[in-house]
């Protein structure tokens, strides 16, 4: 396994048994990692219109 399967199969062990053990907190955290992508491409998208 390469270093990056080895971290990818980490996170996935981690967010499961986060899943399993914390379900609500599991899912605040997946709503805030969701909005904060959102906002961030947002915020990428915007600077990319007003660059042109």
């Amino acid at each position: 396994m390469t270093t990056l399967q080895l971290a990818r199969h980490e996170v996935e062990a981690r967010a499961k048994g986060q899943a399993q053990a914390h379900p609500l907190r599991f899912a605040v955290g997946v709503t805030i990692t969701v909005a904060g992508a959102a906002l961030f491409l947002a915020q990428v998208a915007w600077l990319l219109a007003t660059a042109i």
